[in-house]
């Protein structure tokens, strides 16, 4: 596979000294962490000199991404622990490891080629250099892809390169499964020349390492993580896209340009150098992107009009912009109730924020404003219902819960609604907590359009839910209502809202960075029954699982491909207290 990147500049390093610069240091202490416990990896810069040393003292430290870290085990593993520990030596007086790498000094430029070893969680892959004392990580490649590479950056234990070309395609490269004309320089998707099953199984790999590198738990007390749980729909999925643009200088002053005759069509006779799409892989720039293969069609056929929008009206920008692009069902008339027949079939695409937008999960309805959180692959949403209804939640018809007593559901990170609604079925009373007002309002709306009763809502940080014994903020909250002569009864409101934590599973969606200190401290105060973890980023879910291991048991986890031909991969996990 050919790759037309432009060819970027990397800065000679002075002789006998080490070549690799680390964007970001850890040299906090875990003594003055005050967030969850994490595992990390401690690189220290190695300076070239006591003036630089001094001056990287006193810079800002920040610790290693999450990201960063997952891609440092990665290597670790491969070249060995001790050919890695001896990477962070700080002997200046050692010959750069590049060098004795067998990948020579680079004499004929920065290009080499190599074989690739293995893929990192993020979807690129690692190359190990002949002397097995260095790697090379370069994206869209598989294993046994044999590659040219231009290096473009060293950093302390690894270089970066980017791919020029693959001399010899490895076993599991299949570019004839490529569908994007700019797959391998934009930075939406990294697995489309590898097979379906191929990324269900990757994926599933990626959780269980992430388990196994910052769980904190033994291997043989994490679960076999289970099969991924696949996508209905491989292509045209996502029903959200947010194309972007920057505008160009040469552009500031610019008249407007001819409309044409059809708006609806692409305007091709746009300013030259105005570029409308997606982030390149690596670089800070915009590709310019007619199409996007994992978008739906509607969100395509509207990407095309806003695109020639843009186009001729460039010369009213003062400066770039993104662009909402948000498929939805039609929204169902306010007054109406669930018993009003809806059209599930017509779609329409919004690009206003604050526009309502409506999507079908199962049997339950959902709407929201356009601008706000809702998952862009809605077809995996009934089949990973279905898994939690089915798997997560034990049933009174099972016999090992026949006798068990009421249940409740705590939704932290609610949203709209999308758990507490879609499960409200299975318990006696259902609370959802979120921070952002529209959100609430929506989950209220929600639970009113699909004739739910048993599901309340709260506005409030998750963090409040465990403030004080029995929910006494819940008890707050309805008596405020029974002020506002709501039909409650106050005896309805004090007893039954005192959730008992031995009757209560909660399901916990935090964003990327995962949960902070106070509320892990605060779940672990009050030990829910059950909690149902579900992340968008498996390795900070495990670290906060690391947390609370010592107090819950890991049931079982699983992967979530709400994105294929991408290394995302979101995750379940279910966790037990231990008695």
């Amino acid at each position: 596979m050919q790759q037309n990147t432009p060819k970027r500049t990397l800065s000679p390093a002075n002789s006998n000294q080490q070549e690799h610069s680390l964007k970001r240091l850890q040299t906090t202490s875990h003594a003055s962490i005050t967030e969850p416990e994490r595992t990390t990896i401690v690189l220290k810069q190695k300076p070239k000199n006591k003036k630089r040393a001094k001056r990287k003292n006193k810079a800002d430290k920040n610790p290693l991404s999450i990201s960063e870290q997952s891609l440092e085990f990665s290597i670790k593993e491969l070249i060995g622990a001790e050919t890695y520990e001896s990477l962070l030596d700080e002997d200046t007086s050692k010959p750069s490891p590049w060098k004795e790498s067998g990948w020579g000094n680079m004499e004929n430029g920065n290009e080499i080629e190599a074989e690739i070893s293995a893929m990192s969680s993020f979807g690129d892959g690692i190359a190990i250099s002949p002397q097995k004392n260095w790697a090379l990580v370069v994206p869209f490649c598989v294993p046994g892809d044999v590659v040219k590479s231009r290096i473009y950056r060293h950093n302390l234990t690894h270089s970066l390169g980017d791919l020029i070309s693959v001399l010899k395609p490895g076993d599991s490269r299949k570019d004839a499964l490529i569908r994007c004309k700019y797959f391998g320089k934009c930075s939406g998707c990294q697995y489309q020349m590898i097979d379906y099953q191929t990324q269900l199984d990757l994926k599933r790999i990626a959780v269980q390492k992430a388990f196994e590198h910052f769980s904190g738990l033994e291997k043989s007390s994490i679960p076999v993580v289970e099969e991924t749980l696949q996508s209905p729909k491989e292509y045209e999925y996502r029903t959200k896209l947010t194309p972007h643009f920057e505008l160009p200088r040469q552009l500031k002053n610019a008249k407007a340009v001819p409309v044409p005759e059809d708006p609806t069509k692409e305007y091709h006779g746009g300013p030259s150098g105005l570029a409308i799409g997606l982030a390149e892989k690596g670089r800070r720039r915009v590709i310019d992107i007619e199409e996007c293969p994992l978008g739906t069609k509607t969100i395509n056929e509207k990407l095309s009009s806003e695109r020639a929008r843009v186009q001729r009206t460039i010369h009213t920008f003062k400066r770039g912009a993104t662009l909402l692009l948000r498929e939805s069902l039609v929204p169902i008339d306010p007054e109406a109730s669930a018993d009003v027949p809806t059209d599930d079939d017509s779609r329409i695409c919004v690009t206003d924020h604050k526009t309502i937008v409506r999507e079908k999960v199962l049997d339950k309805n959902f709407e929201q404003n356009a601008g706000s959180f809702f998952q862009n692959n809605p077809s995996i949403l009934g089949p990973f219902m279905r898994y939690m209804m089915d798997e997560l939640i034990p049933s009174k018809n099972d016999e090992q819960h026949r006798n068990e007593e009421e249940q409740y559901l705590v939704d932290a990170y609610c949203g709209s609604g999308l758990f507490s609604i879609s499960l409200a079925q299975l318990f006696t009373k259902t609370i959802g907590i979120e921070l952002s007002s529209d959100s609430i309002r929506y989950a209220k709306r929600n639970a009113t359009l699909n004739n739910i009763t048993n599901a309340e809502f709260i506005g409030g940080e998750a963090e409040a839910i465990f403030k004080v014994t029995f929910f006494v903020l819940l008890i707050d909250h309805f008596s405020q209502q029974k002020d506002k002569k709501s039909d409650m009864s106050l005896n309805w409101i004090t007893q039954d809202l005192k959730f008992p934590a031995d009757q209560t599973t909660i399901i916990i969606d935090p964003p990327r960075k995962g949960c902070n200190k106070e509320f892990l401290d605060q779940l672990l105060s009050f030990r829910p029954k059950r909690i149902i973890y579900i992340s968008c980023n498996v390795n900070t879910q495990a670290q906060d699982i690391k947390y609370i291991k010592d107090h819950y048991r890991l049931i079982r986890i699983r992967g979530l491909d709400f994105f294929p031909q991408t290394y995302h991969c979101e995750s379940v996990a279910l966790l037990d207290v231990l008695q």
